[in-house]
């Protein structure tokens, strides 16, 4: 078993694992897993897939002989280490340099709470038993099939240099990168083959759920748009050269618009691999009244569609708008929204399906917790969600 390496600014594999849940019996969000953004899509394994092991399989014994550094584990997983490094950079994700720093200083963001740490750690147990599990079934790409997979998430994420600048800066290597592509699209293939064949839903099921759910089928004038974004620093020292340079990106991005070039192939043109990942690849979708900027509802509500917009400014960001349609308030007919009932109701079924295969494993596993004050709050934090049950009710998506 290849030891967790989780690169954060990278693979952001946590996404692809949070419809695992967060600990308990507590089910994630039913619209489904989002997939990580370099982990590209992989060929499933055969129905007929490697036999399970025996029952009377051991796993490796528990040892405390570990390193005393960022690569020491604070658990072990059936002998597997969850290492502090693993759990402090997940933590870290996300609030490195944000715009919402309570100081609002630029001073690094509190220490995480003990809530925090054990939640995350719950996280980290989860996705370590469920590679595990993946591995054991035999889901991960191996040899030439791999080798084509760390191609195209080296090219997806802007190529070999980039990626090189990005690794060395996250204390990571080349290998660590394969080993986290080959983790991320085992746990998909598991996924996909061993639950969503089973999560079927009937023309009744979803029907039924459209009629329960009708006050969110019903609507207010709506716009459908899509955008091209330009971050812009948030306090940028010196003469303003970098958020000049976006200026200047944005003015080239506009002129090419309004020459008439195709809208959507200026999207992943002009924007990042990150930017494109937080914004659906450009994809605004249907949007209503109070749901974005003012500046940008503003702009979105007085054009037609095909129009382009000019350049709008947020306090974080640069926005190109297209306007695609427009519908007047109204409800959305049963068939218009029966594919995203159907797709949401069978990842809601499919999370049920991991969560119960995820209770199993982990009351078969062996864990334990290093650090004593951590392991106290873990058992407790697992005690409060097994008897917290249930899982919540998927809500109504109006897509696109």
């Amino acid at each position: 078993m290849p030891k967790a390496r989780v690169l954060p600014t990278i693979l952001a594999p946590l996404l692809l694992l949070f419809f695992l849940g967060c600990g308990g019996d507590e089910a994630a969000t039913p619209a489904g897993g989002a997939e990580p953004p370099a982990a590209p899509a992989a060929e499933a394994p055969a129905a007929d897939a490697p036999a399970e092991a025996p029952a009377e399989a051991q796993f490796p014994a528990a040892s405390a002989d570990l390193p005393e550094d960022g690569e020491a584990a604070v658990a072990l997983v059936n002998g597997e280490p969850v290492t502090k490094k693993n759990l402090d950079s997940q933590l870290a994700f996300g609030t490195e340099d944000s715009p919402f720093d309570e100081q609002g200083d630029g001073a690094p963001p509190p220490e995480p709470s003990l809530e925090q740490r054990v939640l995350m750690l719950d996280i980290l147990i989860r996705l370590e038993l469920a590679v595990q599990e993946a591995y054991r079934l035999g889901f991960e790409p191996k040899g030439e099939e791999l080798d084509r997979l760390v191609d195209e998430a080296i090219e997806a994420y802007g190529g070999k240099e980039e990626l090189q600048d990005a690794l060395e800066a996250n204390g990571e290597t080349i290998d660590d990168f394969r080993d986290q592509v080959q983790r991320n699209v085992a746990l998909r293939n598991w996924r996909d083959t061993a639950f969503l064949g089973k999560a079927l839903v009937t023309d009744e099921e979803a029907k039924a759920f459209y009629d329960q759910h009708l006050e969110e089928a019903t609507h207010g004038e709506e716009v459908r748009a899509m955008q091209l974004m330009f971050p812009i620093p948030f306090a940028e020292a010196g003469d303003g050269t970098q958020t000049n340079r976006i200026r200047e990106k944005a003015k080239e991005a506009l002129e090419l618009a309004k020459s008439g070039m195709d809208f959507e192939e200026l999207i992943p043109r002009y924007m990042d691999q990150t930017t494109l990942s937080a914004t659906n690849r450009g994809q605004m979708g249907w949007l209503s009244r109070g749901a974005t900027f003012p500046q940008l509802e503003e702009a979105l509500f007085s054009m037609k569609p095909g129009e382009v917009s000019e350049i709008l400014e947020t306090p974080f960001s640069l926005h190109i708008l297209k306007v695609v349609d427009t519908r007047p308030p109204g409800i959305i007919p049963y068939q218009q929204l029966k594919p995203d009932i159907m797709l949401m109701l069978s990842e809601h079924k499919t999370d049920q399906l991991v969560n119960e295969r995820m209770d199993e494993l982990m009351a078969e596993a062996q864990v334990e917790v290093l650090d004593p004050e951590l392991s106290k709050a873990w058992q407790e934090f697992r005690q409060a969600g097994a008897k917290a049950g249930g899982a919540p009710e998927p809500a109504m998506s109006q897509g696109d």
